[in-house]
């Protein structure tokens, strides 16, 4: 059971017992505290209760015993019907053709024993290699990233700058255009007065 139902289980218990209404018997509350309770004196009156209890434990402690002999002997018997006899020994064409193949495996085993030592140490070098060469490989690939990331930044960084570079050429020569315009129109504005005065 969850932690989460448990409290809730452990909530509607006290909500029972917290409003819980039963009416209580006083009187009979008082008879069993002063000892006059009916339990209390028919307990009294069988002299032969506590001897009961005591040869009912030794009972069943010989009931065990009996069971735990029952169970042994069982189990006795059990080992002794799975033991299996042994196969006769082959003879004659198949044993010699089992006893070959059996040397011939013997044989493969101890080539194979000293060629393990040697196979263990390969594949020991071979592994380091593999790291080594994993080690190099992510480095590489590191170094790929970082000079990738650097030319990115850089050509960013070119655009940016040749974008205000042109922002600011444009309105310089926004501005020589205005200039020259009002020195036009200063001009003209200039020479009207001029001709008209005269």
């Amino acid at each position: 059971m969850g932690r989460g139902r448990q409290r809730a289980k452990q909530r509607r218990n006290a909500r029972k017992l917290k409003y819980l209404t039963t009416d209580t018997d006083y009187a009979e509350l008082q008879r069993e505290l002063s000892g006059q309770g009916a339990d209390d004196s028919s307990a009294d009156q069988d002299p032969f209760g506590q001897i009961d209890e005591k040869f009912q434990h030794e009972r069943e402690m010989d009931e065990y015993a009996k069971w735990a002999a029952e169970s042994a002997a069982k189990a006795k018997k059990q080992v002794s019907q799975t033991a299996r006899p042994r196969k006769p020994i082959p003879s004659g064409l198949f044993a010699a053709m089992l006893k070959s193949s059996h040397d011939s495996t013997h044989s493969d085993e101890s080539s194979k024993g000293d060629k393990g030592e040697k196979n263990d140490t390969a594949a020991k070098k071979s592994a380091t290699r593999t790291a080594a060469a994993r080690k190099t490989a992510t480095r590489k690939t590191a170094t790929r990233k970082t000079t990738a990331r650097k030319a990115a930044a850089q050509k960013s960084t070119t655009r940016k700058t040749t974008a205000r570079k042109a922002t600011a050429h444009t309105t310089t020569a926004r501005t020589v255009t205005a200039r020259a315009k009002k020195a036009k129109t200063s001009k003209t504005s200039s020479t009207r007065s001029t001709k008209s005065a005269a």
